[in-house]
């Protein structure tokens, strides 16, 4: 008995039912479909177990495919899959996977969920945390400035923190440059009384206004939110 089938077979001998959940996963020349299942045992221990997964990167990834990839693969799992034997499918928010499961009772993943929210949140706030990327840049890239900045720390007593550069793609990056950024107002707004002049270009044009500043707190406010929710799941 395969680990799959067995998983199966020993929650619905305790009467519980697995929920699963299905994803598109490509990179380096090779795309892969697969599926896991959950469940929560009687003992209340959380698993988790790869039911099957295929190559599909000569596929076009639409939904009807991925329904009937889906049927193929949990075929392979057994006569102990079944789906009355499933509780719930998770799936992301791609047109195509709603298209291929929500018919059978699919929820939303939460994390891809929160995952969309946030970057909505984050594309309304462009222009500030565009600002933020250009000053913090500037720090990074100059080591006079990250040395006069860390002289600043220092002398106020504050963790002498580097500045971390974001990646706009990944909100947790955001999360972690806004935070941190925030922690250091004071030192930076220092630096800017005794360096501002001698600072160049790409730190004048990215001065942070008394507005821009409560932004940059109330954003790493809003993300720590959204971490610690996505840290819980």
């Amino acid at each position: 008995m395969s680990k799959a089938t067995q998983f199966i077979s020993d929650l619905r001998d305790d009467g519980i039912k697995i929920s699963i959940a299905g994803d598109l996963w490509s990179g380096n020349g090779m795309a892969l479909f697969g599926i896991c299942g959950h469940g929560i045992t009687s003992n209340w221990e959380m698993k988790t177990v790869l039911l099957a997964a295929s190559p599909c990167g000569h596929e076009r990834h639409t939904g009807e495919y991925i329904e009937a990839q889906t049927k193929t693969l949990l075929a392979r799992v057994g006569k102990k899959y079944t789906p009355e034997c499933v509780f719930k499918r998770v799936r992301d928010n791609g047109s195509n996977m709603v298209l291929a499961w929500d018919k059978d009772g699919a929820v939303p993943c939460f994390d891809h969920t929160l995952e969309l929210s946030v970057k909505k949140f984050a594309d309304e706030l462009e222009t500030t945390l565009s600002k933020v990327r250009g000053l913090v840049g500037h720090f990074n890239h100059s080591t006079i400035a990250k040395n006069a900045l860390a002289d600043i720390q220092k002398e106020m007593n504050k963790p002498q923190h580097v500045l971390n550069q974001d990646v706009k793609t990944r909100w947790r990056s955001t999360f972690k440059t806004c935070k941190v950024l925030h922690e250091n107002q004071a030192p930076v707004m220092f630096y800017d009384v005794r360096n501002a002049r001698n600072a160049g270009d790409t730190y004048k044009l990215n001065k942070l206004s008394v507005d821009e500043w409560t932004e940059v707190e109330e954003i790493a406010g809003c993300l720590q939110v959204a971490a610690d929710a996505s840290q819980m799941m």
